[in-house]
């Protein structure tokens, strides 16, 4: 068996971890960024904030959503980089927020491992 290897270093509070489109995506709460990191170990930031970043999901049409944990917004980032905000989530609790995934069938957003 393989040894283990760190992937990625430098976390002050990473979550949220997702892979898609053969990288590892991530929020930082701390660094106020989302980053995405390759197999080989290349980090790119993809999003900053003024805020905390957390949970992350995709659009079918590729574009990224990041749930903003103080302004309880989901924001877009559109293929220019321009940040769109297009909800809230100021009704949920701030666990149920973080946990936010966009899923099909009707793109809704909705906590993982719920039922509906």
């Amino acid at each position: 068996m393989a040894g283990l290897e760190t992937l990625v270093g430098g976390l002050d509070f990473g979550e949220g971890p997702r892979w898609h489109d053969g990288r590892l995506w991530y929020s930082d709460f701390y660094q106020h960024r989302v980053s995405a990191v390759s197999l080989d170990g290349v980090r790119e930031t993809v999003l900053e904030l003024d805020d905390h970043p957390s949970g992350l999901g995709w659009l079918p049409d590729g574009r990224l959503l990041v749930v903003s944990m103080r302004n309880k917004r989901v924001l877009r980032v559109e293929p220019d980089g321009a940040v769109v905000e297009v909800g809230g989530v100021e009704l949920l609790g701030s666990q149920q927020a973080r946990r936010r995934a966009v899923e099909p069938p009707t793109w809704r957003t909705r906590r993982r491992g719920s039922r509906g």
